[in-house]
């Protein structure tokens, strides 16, 4: 059993800036920045109770981020045919953490050397990544006649990270006892290119659109160490991509989406020296990592007719991995040590959404549904396990339109959770039915009330767990005034908390969450 509580608290800045010059119509340049700040500080008891042992931790966080992203793009029309866009984008970030770890007794006693030091035993663990990330790219629109385009595209990006991670003990004395000689510790720097070139050709065929691709990519990585080079390499790719487009009617279509794609790992998977990262994980990385490589496909369809009161809207997505990086565990009791390994094991997912709604006089009816499959592998004490994960989830409700007659929707939501290895399978289902209302009365005032009922069960364990979440607010502004007069409601039946559950290969986990109690706020807001 493992009881885990947190107490969480976050200051977070979002600024933006965007300049736009058109002086004619043949010539657009635009530019945009922002920059996204956050400090926070986190205090987790995290508690662990076997038959045989007893491990509690305290860890204490302070995650300081700053991202600044520029973007800059310039458009020139040199005639009906001939039109090129060229765009670049720089982005900065600094992600830092520090951690303070308290344990009850030592933790993997085979790999962290602690010394005995009394009650508890202190871990110092300081982390950090800075990132720079750049790219250029031309695409030139070139207009052979009316149902026959061609867009070259040619470009460089750039991506450098360093990572870095300090473990250490910090003892009762002050003094520190470092535990570089037993393999921990990182000071990561990797570099990427991506040079690439390549078309897109679009044409049309009665109602048909057809827009084939294909990319020639050129990478080149570079993964330094503590200053010695442990991985240079480099790769080329020939990407294709396809959309085809299908005008059924003016208010019907049907799309297809599909591309081959690449992506690469960070330098934390790269960092090939143990760091902890849970009161009972290591990771390692890999410097002989790669990219991965996936097939990625869509299928929509798409009917909107107003006259109907018809809207209907369906959804296929399958991806497929041939390469990827995903890790090898290595676990003994509660205990697991990571490391990320490159494979070609089979990994499939399977999406099919869809949803329909129809308008009857005043009334909305809508129904959607959602089923994901995906199957997988994953490398356990060097044994090949087979995974498979599948999730069901349908909405029903109605609506009310009217002007002068309060509006209500009512609906249901229900989800299933499946979860199967060689040998476990978990079975989880949520119901939650719900009612909004919104009236507004007396030309000045708005009331807002909604109620939710939750009813959630592990089936395995035959664990229930019932609640019901209700708000309020009833909002006053006079017509013409500037001032708003608001009493919001929030918990109005004060539930302490609720349950949520996740899955994987290695643990079944169901999660209390505790609910911020009923609270009662006046606002007062002035529009300028």
């Amino acid at each position: 059993m493992r009881e885990n509580k947190q107490k969480n608290s976050l200051t977070f800045s979002l600024n933006k800036l965007k300049l736009r010059y058109k002086p004619d119509d043949e010539n657009d340049l635009a530019y945009q920045a922002s920059i996204k700040t956050s400090n926070g500080d986190a205090v987790q008891n995290l508690d662990s109770y076997t038959t045989t042992d007893t491990t509690l931790t305290q860890i204490s966080q302070q995650p300081k981020n700053i991202s600044i992203l520029q973007e800059l793009s310039y458009s020139k029309q040199f005639s009906y045919e001939h039109t090129s866009t060229l765009s670049a984008h720089y982005k900065y970030s600094d992600q830092s953490n520090n951690n303070d770890w308290l344990f009850n007794q030592p933790v993997f006693t085979d790999l962290i050397p602690f010394e005995d030091d009394g009650d508890f035993y202190n871990l110092l663990q300081q982390s950090s990544s800075i990132t720079n990330e750049a790219q250029l790219d031309l695409k030139h629109y070139w207009v052979l006649n009316n149902t026959n385009h061609i867009y070259p595209r040619v470009g460089f990006s750039f991506f450098n990270e360093s990572f870095t991670s300090l473990d250490s003990q910090l003892l009762q004395d002050g003094s520190i006892n470092s535990f570089d000689e037993k393999g921990f510790n990182n000071d990561t720097k990797l570099e990427l290119t991506d040079s690439y070139f390549g078309f897109q050709y679009k044409v049309k065929l009665g109602d048909f659109m057809f827009k084939p691709g294909l990319m020639y990519h050129t990478y080149i990585w570079n993964v330094d160490q503590y200053d010695k080079k442990i991985a240079h390499q480099q790769k080329n790719f020939l990407l294709p991509e396809l959309k085809i487009d299908y005008k059924i009617s003016s208010a019907e279509n049907l799309k297809l989406d599909y591309r081959l794609q690449t992506s690469f790992g960070n330098a934390q998977q790269y960092a090939n020296r143990l760091r902890l990262v849970s009161f009972n994980q290591l990771y390692r990385g890999n410097k002989n990592l790669e990219n991965e490589l996936y097939q990625q496909m869509s299928l929509n369809y798409r009917n909107f007719n107003m006259y109907k009161g018809i809207f209907l809207f369906a959804n296929f997505t399958y991806k497929k991995k041939e390469k990827s990086i995903r890790n090898s565990t290595k676990i003994e009791g509660i205990d697991q040590v990571n490391t990320s390994v490159y494979s070609d094991l089979p990994e499939n997912t399977y999406t099919v959404s869809s949803s329909f709604s129809k308008k009857i006089s005043k009334y909305r009816f809508t129904a959607r549904g959602m089923m994901s499959f995906s199957d997988y592998s994953r490398i356990i004490n060097e044994k090949l396990s087979a995974y498979k994960a599948n999730n069901y989830q349908y909405t029903l409700k109605v609506e009310t339109h009217f002007k002068k007659w309060p509006n209500l929707e009512i609906g249901w939501k229900q989800n299933f959770s499946n979860f199967k290895s060689e040998m476990q399978q978990s079975q989880f289902t949520r119901i939650e039915p719900y009612a909004i209302l919104e009236w507004n009365f007396l030309n000045d005032f708005i009331a807002k009330t909604d109620y939710t009922y939750n009813y959630y069960k592990n089936k395995n364990s035959s664990q229930v767990n019932k609640f019901d979440i209700g708000n309020f607010s009833i909002y006053y502004n006079k017509e013409g005034s500037p001032w708003g007069y608001e009493i919001d409601i929030n918990n109005a039946f004060d539930v302490q908390h609720k349950n949520s559950n996740s899955i994987d290969q290695f643990m079944i986990t169901d999660r209390k969450v505790y609910i911020q109690p009923r609270t009662i706020l006046f606002k007062l807001s002035y529009k300028l």
